[in-house]
């Protein structure tokens, strides 16, 4: 199975709430905040639980992750790590140079809020990611089948944000010691039948909505 670029580029951090400047603070608490970049693409922000699943105030980590579109792979601006080495489809965590850092926080000055970009700017040692779409090919491994996410998607490297459907996937049959032989194979050949189609409907409606968001 071939994977496709799908035009853009996903970046993730966190940073500790001890850290992070109190403006920072006051702007994101108790709030799921969302913003569309001017050239295509978004940034969100939230609060997740610290060390030990802590949610006391101060004790929290500020998430942040957004995408950004470019035309073409960027495997030579972004995918080169701080050590000279290209990766293919993300760099590892702490793994982004310094130089590619600076890039971001520029990218983040220009297209979005202000206090976004601030977090930007704010989130030590971010990792990024290309987006891309991957259509199944095969769900069905002798009498082992793939199923939620895995199953129908088995897409990205980073899903695609408007893209949820591993829930939708179902359970026709169930196997029993009183099936009758040849029944079970039969079952898993039309399972995975229509899994693959799901799958491949579910990437095409999320290439046109990502077409349609990133224009």
């Amino acid at each position: 199975m071939s994977s496709t670029y799908a035009g853009y580029v996903a970046w993730r951090g966190t940073l500790d709430e001890a850290d992070a400047p109190p403006d920072l603070v006051r702007f994101f608490d108790d709030a799921f905040t969302f913003c569309e970049a001017r050239s295509a693409g978004h940034i969100l922000a939230y609060f997740i639980p610290g060390d030990g699943a802590d949610t006391a105030p101060g004790k929290r980590r500020l998430n942040g992750s957004g995408t950004w579109a470019f035309a073409r792979p960027i495997y030579p601006v972004f995918l080169i790590d701080r050590d000279g080495r290209q990766h293919h489809v993300s760099l590892p965590f702490g793994g982004t140079p310094d130089s590619a850092i600076r890039d971001l926080c520029d990218l983040a000055r220009r297209e979005v809020h202000p206090m976004l970009a601030a977090l930007v700017a704010a989130t030590p040692q971010p990792f990024l990611q290309t987006i891309v779409d991957v259509a199944p090919t095969r769900t069905v491994f002798g009498r082992v089948c793939l199923l939620g996410d895995a199953g129908v998607r088995r897409s990205s490297a980073h899903r695609r944000r408007h893209r949820q459907g591993g829930l939708e996937t179902r359970r026709p049959w169930r196997e029993r010691s009183s099936v009758p032989a040849g029944t079970l194979d039969a079952g898993l050949s039309r399972f995975e039948e229509m899994q693959i189609g799901f799958g491949r409907g579910l990437v095409d409606y999320g290439v046109a909505l990502g077409r349609r968001w990133a224009a």
